[in-house]
C-alpha cells in the first residue's frame, strides 16, 4: 500500500515548502496531499505544492476543497460555493488529481442537502466523465447527507473515509460496513473520542479491527492526516522527527494487523 501524508503546512516556522516536502520524501512516503485552497494555506500558494511535489518526487492524488461553506448544499439554487467547485473540478482534472475531497455538511445538526444540490452533483458527475477524478464525500460529524448522495449511484462520486471523525463522531465498524464498497480513499488519524488529528497508536481507534476492513475497500494509497500540537516552536529536528513518527506508526500498524 502506498503512503501519502497530507502537508500540515509551515507548522510556525520558516520551513519552505522544499523542506517539508523533501522530509516527506526521505522518510518513505511517496504521495502528499494538500488544500487545493489558498485559503487555508497561511500565505503559500497551492500551485507551488504542486510544483514542488513534482520537482521531488512526490504524487499527489488526493487534495481537499472548502468544508467552510458545504452547509450551502441546502441551497436551492446556483451559488458561490457550486461556481467555486466546478472551477475546482476543472482544475483538480487539469492537475491529475484522482481525489477531490469534500463535506457534505457542516456540524452536529446541519441541513438536509438539497434537491437541487443533488441534481447539481449529477451535473459534477456528467462533467468528470471521461477522466480518473472523482468528488468524494468525507464522513463528518452528521452524515445524513452523505447517504442522500451515495444513492443517486454516480460513477464519479465517491468516498473518503476518514478514521478520526468516525471514531469521535460514528461507529467506525458500522461505517465501514455500510459504506466499504465505495469508499476510495483515505484520512487516517487517531483520537481518544475527540478530533484531534493524532498519530496512529497514540489513541483509542482498534486498528485490529478497522485495518481489515479498510483492506476489503478499493483505496490504493493511504493517506496520513496527523497534525503537530498547536502553539509549539517546531525546528525542522522536531518537523522531522513527527513525520518520522507518523510514519513508522503507519508501518507498524501495518505490520501488526497483517501478522
Amino acid at each position: 500500500m502506498d503512503l501519502g501524508i497530507y502537508d500540515i503546512g509551515n507548522c510556525g516556522t520558516n520551513l519552505t515548502i522544499l523542506e517539508r516536502f523533501s522530509i516527506y520524501k526521505s522518510m518513505g512516503f511517496t504521495h502528499v496531499g494538500f488544500y487545493m485552497d489558498n485559503s487555508y494555506l497561511d500565505g503559500e500558494n497551492y500551485k507551488d505544492l504542486f510544483e514542488v511535489a513534482s520537482n521531488v518526487g512526490l504524487k499527489v492524488e488526493q487534495v481537499h476543497l472548502d468544508y467552510k461553506n458545504s452547509n450551502m448544499f441546502a441551497d436551492n439554487s446556483e451559488n458561490e460555493f457550486f461556481n467555486y467547485l466546478e472551477n475546482k473540478i476543472n482544475e483538480g482534472v487539469k492537475h491529475g488529481v484522482k481525489h477531490l475531497i469534500v463535506h457534505a455538511s457542516k456540524g452536529d445538526n446541519p441541513p438536509p442537502i438539497s434537491h437541487f444540490s443533488l441534481n447539481k452533483l449529477v451535473y459534477f458527475d456528467k462533467m468528470l466523465n471521461g477522466s480518473d477524478t472523482k468528488l468524494c464525500f468525507e464522513n463528518v460529524r452528521n452524515n445524513s447527507n452523505i447517504n442522500d448522495v451515495i444513492n443517486l449511484k454516480l460513477n464519479n462520486i465517491g468516498m473518503c473515509y476518514d478514521s478520526g471523525h468516525a471514531h469521535a463522531y460514528s461507529n467506525e465498524v458500522e461505517l465501514l460496513s455500510k459504506y466499504g464498497s465505495i469508499i476510495c480513499c483515505t484520512h487516517l488519524h487517531d483520537n481518544i473520542g475527540q478530533d484531534t488529528h493524532q498519530i496512529i497508536g497514540s489513541g483509542s481507534i482498534d486498528w485490529t479491527t478497522i485495518y481489515p476492513l479498510l483492506n476489503k475497500t478499493n483505496r490504493c494509497v493511504d493517506y496520513l492526516e496527523c497534525f503537530m500540537e498547536r502553539n509549539i516552536v517546531v525546528t525542522k529536528d522536531r518537523f522531522r522527527k513527527f513525520v518520522e513518527q507518523a510514519y513508522n506508526a503507519y508501518k507498524t500498524m501495518v505490520g501488526g494487523c497483517d501478522e
